[in-house]
Parts: structure tokens; sequence; C-alpha cells
């Protein structure tokens, strides 16, 4: 199931590229950076994906 929700994670974060090409623009030009993390909420630790 972990596997799962990192998969989505991941997703989720690449969407706004591929929907948006004012957010690509910024991306490509080193203005902003879009990361997809897990958040563990038994113990309130983030967790950054690769």
């Amino acid at each position: 199931m972990q596997k799962v929700a990192e998969a989505n994670a991941r997703l989720t974060a690449a969407s706004p590229l591929k929907r948006s090409p004012i957010i690509k623009a910024l991306v490509d030009a080193g203005e902003v950076k879009i990361a997809a993390a897990m958040h563990d909420i038994t113990n309130g630790q983030v967790s950054w994906l690769s």
C-alpha cells in the first residue's frame, strides 16, 4: 500500500507541470520547485520523495 501512496504523490506532483504552461516555465527557469512528499500522520514526519 505504501508504494501505491508514493506513486500517487509523485503523479500528483508532476501533474501541474503537464497542466500549466506557466508553472512549467517557472520550474524550467528554476524559480520554483515542485517536490513529492509523504506525511506520516502517526509522528508528523515528512519524507521527501526522489
